[in-house]
């Protein structure tokens, strides 16, 4: 009984990790919902919303439970003009990917994580253009989607540095990277 108890219940440190992303969750759905930059030739936002989850799924995958990202994004996609159940969908898998690298991504350099999140995220972009496109809507264009990641992977290191040396959010296993990268 214990052990399911282990399961079911959460630590109070990863509660507490989860409080925290649910918190930069909620200010990066704020921040992607704002009307700002909405003339044509606008660039578009960056989903920061996957880079706090990318950053919480490689470095605390215990803060990142499945429903809570699926309840994140489904926040995301009623806030914002995406597709209800779409970005939640997508994002989840955004996740899960993430978290089951997390243990070969904490041995890894940050560069193999950045490609890694990299790649992911542009995973999940195909995922949401190939879903749309099965529904027969009309699909963003790419070049748009294309900026968007671009964008989303140039500020991935802004991210990573803002949650890693402002909020703590370090890797779980004590592996020895912080020694060897100094993160």
């Amino acid at each position: 009984m214990g052990a399911v108890l282990d399961i079911m219940v959460p630590r109070r440190g990863a509660v507490l990790r989860m409080v925290l992303l649910v918190l930069c969750a909620l200010l990066a759905v704020a921040v992607e919902a704002a009307p700002v930059g909405l003339h044509p030739g606008a660039l578009p936002s960056p989903d920061l919303l996957a880079l706090a989850v990318a950053v919480f799924a490689v470095r605390q995958p215990e803060a990142v439970p499945i429903l809570l990202v699926f309840a994140l994004g489904l926040l995301r996609d009623l806030l914002t003009d995406l597709p209800v159940g779409l970005g939640t969908l997508s994002l989840v898998f955004f996740a899960e990917a993430l978290r089951g690298l997390s243990a070969r991504l904490s041995r890894a350099s940050l560069l193999t994580e950045w490609l890694a999140v990299s790649l992911s995220l542009l995973l999940m972009m195909a995922l949401q253009y190939l879903l749309v496109l099965l529904v027969f809507s009309q699909p963003p264009y790419f070049l748009t989607l294309g900026r968007q990641w671009a964008i989303t992977v140039a500020i991935w290191p802004l991210a990573f540095l803002l949650l890693r040396w402002g909020l703590g959010v370090r890797p779980a296993a004590s592996d020895g990277r912080e020694a060897r990268h100094g993160t």
